[in-house]
C-alpha cells in the first residue's frame, strides 16, 4: 500500500503562519508521496516520493551556465522564431536528466528548484519550537499534509510524540489511503483534529480519477469511528465538547472538482454515504485552478484542464442537496 516507503521522507515545503488549515496559527509540513494520483491534485509536487526538478523557463535570462554544467547535456538552448521575435527559452530534456542538480547552482535567475529535502526530527522540531508562542495563543500548531504523512509511520510517529512532549498540537490531513496498524493509529489517537478526505464512493470512478479505489479508504474510515479512535461532531459548538473528552475529531471532507466529484450521481451517494452513517459535520474545498502551472513545471502531462474557479451556480447546487448537514469551513 506504499506505507513506509523510506523511514526519512522528503519534505517539500514547510508554510509558517497558516490560517486556512486547522485551528489557530498552524505550520504546515508537507511530506512528499501519496498513493493516490488524483487528476486534479492541488500538490502534484508531492505525489512523487522522490526528488524531482521544478522548471521555471519563463525566468530564464539566458546566461548559459546551466547548460555549460549539466553532465548530461539535457539543457539546449534551440533558437525558434516566434512570430517577429525570436525564442532564446531553453528546453530541458527529462529523458536523459539523472537529477544531478547543477543547473540549480548555477543558475542566477531561479529557473530551476529542486522539490524534496531531507529534514531531521530535530531541524523540524527546532523550527516548530520558535513558533510555539504563537500557537499557545491561538491554539494553533502543526498541520501534517502533503502527499500522505501516514505513507511514513516511523518517521511521523517519532515527530509527534516530539511534538507532543513539546506541548505542540497537531492535525493531519490524510487520504484515508494507509496501513491501519500500531503506528498509524497511535498517531491519529494523538492528534486534535483529522481530515479526511472522502472523494469518490464509486470505486471505479475512484480508481479511473485517483489512480486506486476507495475500499481501503471507506474501511480505514468506518474503524477510526468503528474503535474511537476519532469522533465525528454533529456541529461547530460540539467540537469543544469533543476535545474536552481527549478525543480527536474527524471531519470528512471532499474536493470540490467540476463533473468529476461535483457530479450528481456523486453528490447524491455522498450524501447517503454520510446520512448512512449519521454523520452531520462534513466540509467542502471548492476547486482552485492554481495548481495547474505546477504541472508544467515538473513535466507532468496534465489529465484535467479546468482552469477557473467554481462559480456560484455550481457551489449552490452542492448547498441545496446538503443544506441539512453542517460545515467546517464551505459557506
Amino acid at each position: 500500500m506504499g506505507s513506509n516507503v523510506k523511514k526519512n521522507p522528503l519534505i517539500v515545503d514547510i508554510n509558517q503562519n497558516s490560517l486556512d488549515d486547522g485551528p489557530g496559527i498552524r505550520s504546515i509540513i508537507f511530506f512528499k508521496g501519496c498513493p493516490l494520483s488524483c487528476v486534479w491534485c492541488q500538490n502534484p509536487e508531492a505525489q512523487n516520493p522522490n526528488a524531482e526538478l521544478l522548471f521555471t523557463h519563463e525566468k530564464c535570462i539566458h546566461c548559459d551556465p546551466c547548460r555549460i554544467h549539466c553532465p548530461t547535456e539535457s539543457i539546449v538552448f534551440p533558437l525558434t522564431n516566434v512570430g517577429d521575435s525570436v525564442d532564446l527559452s531553453p528546453n530541458l530534456n527529462r529523458d536523459t536528466c539523472k537529477l544531478h542538480f547543477n543547473c540549480i547552482r548555477s543558475c542566477p535567475a531561479d529557473v530551476f528548484k529542486k522539490v524534496g529535502e531531507v529534514k531531521e526530527i530535530e531541524e523540524l522540531l527546532s523550527i516548530f519550537k520558535d513558533n510555539h508562542v504563537f500557537y499557545e495563543n491561538t491554539g494553533g500548531g502543526v498541520m501534517l499534509s502533503g502527499g500522505e504523512p501516514l505513507m511514513f509511520p516511523e518517521f511521523v510517529k517519532e515527530l509527534v510524540n516530539q511534538l507532543t512532549l513539546n506541548e505542540i498540537d497537531y492535525c493531519i490531513e490524510t487520504s484515508g489511503y494507509f496501513s491501519f496498524n500500531e503506528d498509524t493509529e497511535l498517531i491519529l489517537r494523538n492528534a486534535s483534529m483529522i481530515y479526511y478526505d472522502i472523494k469518490l464512493i464509486d470505486p471505479n470512478l475512484h480508481r479511473n480519477y485517483c489512480g486506486v479505489d476507495n475500499k481501503v479508504i471507506i474501511e480505514n474510515f468506518d474503524k477510526i469511528r468503528d474503535e474511537n479512535v476519532a469522533l465525528c461532531p454533529q456541529d461547530q459548538s460540539h467540537i469543544n465538547e469533543v476535545r474536552e473528552k481527549s478525543i480527536p475529531i474527524l471531519i470528512p471532507r471532499t474536493p470540490l472538482i467540476p463533473e468529476i466529484t461535483t457530479a450528481t450521481h456523486n453528490l447524491k451517494q455522498l450524501h447517503d454515504f454520510y446520512t448512512n452513517r449519521g454523520i452531520n459535520f462534513i466540509d467542502f474545498l471548492p476547486y482552485n485552478p492554481l495548481w495547474i502551472d505546477k504541472v508544467e513545471k515538473l513535466g507532468m502531462k496534465c489529465k484535467y484542464n479546468r482552469n477557473t474557479w467554481m462559480t456560484e451556480d455550481e457551489l449552490n447546487i452542492v448547498r441545496a442537496m446538503f443544506s441539512r448537514f453542517k460545515f467546517d469551513s464551505f459557506h
